[in-house]
Order: C-alpha cells, then sequence, then structure tokens
C-alpha cells in the first residue's frame, strides 16, 4: 500500500539545510566619490528538466551558486571553479531585486510530477544574525516537493507567500506555474534554491544530483564528461554580475536589493552607482562609468577587489555640483574584468529632475 505524502510542519527539521548559509560575512563594499555545458549525451538522461524559473539566464536571473561538489570544507562547483558554498545542495537562481519579487516571478515545474509534500504562509523577510536560531529549522521557507517518474524529485525552496498555486497530490506539467520567487526562510535575497534528488538506492538516502552535468552532492568530481539533465544547453557562469543600482545614497547589507527610486531631484546630495555581484575574486577590476544626459563621463572609476567574495557591492559616485545635478537621463556602466579579461558589462539609467 502506498503511504500517503503529507504537508510539511512548520517544525520539520528535515528542511533545516534545504537553504543552505547565508554568509553575513561574504559582504564588502568598496566605496569611492571622484565553456559552456555540452549538449546531452548519446546516453538516456534519467530525468529532463526544463528551467524552473520564467527568466531569461544572464539578463533576468542569474545563478548565485551551483551546488557543492567538494567533500572537505572546501568549495568546488561541477566546473571546478568556486561559484559555490560549502555544504550548498542546490542551485540558487536569483532575481534582479525585490520590484521584480513583487511584479511576480514565476516559478515552474521542471518536468511532469505529483506535488508530494509543500510548506507556504512563512513571510518574505530576510534572514538577520537574530532571526537565524528560529528560521533554521524551516530554513527553505515556503517551499514545493515534487514527484517525478522512476522516483526522482524537485524542490523549490524561498518561494514567495501567498503564491504557490498547487495543493498536495496534485498533477502537474513539465512548464506549469507552481508560484513564484520570494524571500522565504534562510536568505538574503529573492531567489529560488532549486534541487534535485536521484530516487533511494537500497538503505541510502536520496542523493542530491547537479542538473548541470548529473553529478552528486559532496561526492569530489568536477569537470567530469557526464550528463547533464536540463532540456538545453546552459553556458557555465564564472561569475554573476547584477544590473547597477543608481541612488543618492550607499546601499547597505539590508537595503542593497531594495529597488532603485524612479528618480532623483536634482538638488540629491550625490549620484552613486553601487555595482553587485556573485563570487568574484581577488584582483577582479570593477570599471564603474557615469555619463550625464549630455553623455559627458563624470566617474570613470577602477576598483580592485581585494579578496574573494560570494556576495560583493562596489561603489562609485558623484557630489552634487554647486548648482545641482542636470536634469535628464543619466546612465551607468559596469564591466568586470578579470586576468584582463572581460567578463561582462551592465548598465542602467535614472532620470534626474
Amino acid at each position: 500500500m502506498t503511504k500517503r505524502p503529507r504537508a510539511l510542519k512548520k517544525d520539520d527539521t528535515r528542511m533545516k539545510k534545504y537553504g543552505g548559509k547565508t554568509g553575513f560575512k561574504n559582504l564588502v563594499a568598496a566605496v569611492f566619490f571622484a565553456g559552456a555545458v555540452s549538449s546531452a549525451s548519446a546516453q538516456e538522461n534519467p530525468i529532463e528538466l526544463s528551467w524552473p524559473v520564467d527568466c531569461e539566464l544572464g539578463s533576468s536571473c542569474w545563478v548565485a551558486r551551483y551546488m557543492d561538489r567538494s567533500i572537505d570544507k572546501g568549495r568546488l562547483d561541477y566546473q571546478c571553479g568556486a561559484r559555490t558554498q560549502d555544504a550548498h545542495n542546490g542551485t540558487d537562481i536569483a532575481i534582479a531585486d525585490l520590484s521584480a519579487m513583487a511584479r511576480g516571478v514565476n516559478v515552474k515545474a521542471a518536468a511532469d510530477g505529483v506535488v508530494f509534500r509543500l510548506r507556504t504562509g512563512m513571510q518574505d523577510v530576510r534572514v538577520t544574525p537574530e532571526t537565524r536560531g528560529e528560521i533554521t529549522k524551516r530554513g527553505c521557507g515556503n517551499i514545493v516537493i515534487l514527484r517525478h517518474a522512476g522516483g526522482w524529485q524537485t524542490h523549490y525552496c524561498h518561494m514567495k507567500q501567498g503564491s504557490i498555486q498547487v495543493a498536495q497530490g496534485d498533477r502537474v506539467e513539465a512548464g506549469q506555474v507552481i508560484g513564484q520567487v520570494g524571500l522565504s526562510g534562510l536568505t538574503e535575497f529573492p531567489h529560488l534554491h532549486f534541487m534535485v534528488r536521484a530516487p533511494r538506492t537500497g538503505e541510502g538516502r536520496p542523493r542530491s544530483t547537479d542538473p548541470f552535468d548529473g553529478g552528486r552532492f559532496e561526492d569530489g568530481t568536477c569537470d567530469q564528461d557526464l550528463n547533464p539533465l536540463w532540456d538545453k544547453e546552459f553556458a557555465y557562469q564564472p561569475a554573476a554580475i547584477m544590473p547597477p543600482v543608481i541612488d543618492s545614497k550607499q546601499r547597505t547589507r539590508a537595503t542593497m536589493w531594495e529597488a532603485q527610486e524612479a528618480s532623483l531631484p536634482t538638488s540629491a546630495k550625490a549620484i552613486i552607482v553601487q555595482s553587485r555581484g556573485f563570487h568574484t575574486i581577488k584582483g577582479d577590476i570593477w570599471q564603474i562609468r557615469l555619463m550625464d544626459p549630455d553623455g559627458t563621463v563624470r566617474v570613470n572609476q577602477s576598483i580592485e577587489q581585494k579578496r574573494d567574495r560570494q556576495q560583493v557591492q562596489a561603489f562609485a559616485g558623484l557630489r552634487k555640483p554647486a548648482a545641482g545635478f542636470k536634469a535628464g537621463v543619466w546612465t551607468a556602466e559596469v564591466t568586470l574584468v578579470r586576468a584582463q579579461h572581460t567578463m561582462g558589462s551592465v548598465s542602467g539609467s535614472i532620470v534626474v529632475r
């Protein structure tokens, strides 16, 4: 007789590791004023997965962390890089900011399946050192767990409160919306923690599996000729560069994910460009430029990173001129350079009135 699946209780301790660590010490601000994953091999995939967030990777969402493959206290992603966190058992897919979360970014079933378990009702609030203890047992936040053919599972964590659109026992199809990206559980920024679990073997527990190459959580391997589980190719991202935020004041750890203001007054005390990224390393150069409405470069600042960081923000800005800022559209460009190679560029703008 098949055992009936149950809904997760609030104190279900099995969820406490799903969200991973948030890494408060891995945030830094420098303030200034003046290849690709190979396509699936000929062998048949045990499960085929579609991208679980309604976004474009590298444009409207970014991989904040890959799965950790290291068997020790180090970090090792599937390409032998450090784009992960110790004991991180899934893939973190980040969205731009809290305004994107408020508008709604859909989470979709990665494959046909049945809703096995879920939890709803947790608030969308960033974790702090003071709240970590009480949230740890529900670290995955609002969650949906799907069961698929062959005993596979996919887990969707940190979903937005009130967004989950399925119930326990529902059958879902690949690509069907099941909820939205949120900020519930052990997280500092809006993202989906997506986990894939292989079928149970014998008396062993189901093992988390890396969808980017089919390897296993903390198995010590990387850069192997394995079989990706995705239904299309995704390029490996050695670093994630987020769109800049333009403001009149420096953002902090608590405010760096808040939406940019629609406009600034000509009397603003400063115009500051904040760059944001994940897993940048010592020696990386952040090149930040700010152009006025006439296209004149008013700020051209290069910031060298002093140490490896999981999350990073760097600032460059311009103090208010005596006559105030020129009205019109101000534009920012941020470029990340590593070992004299351009890793990527992003841009943003703001209206000054």
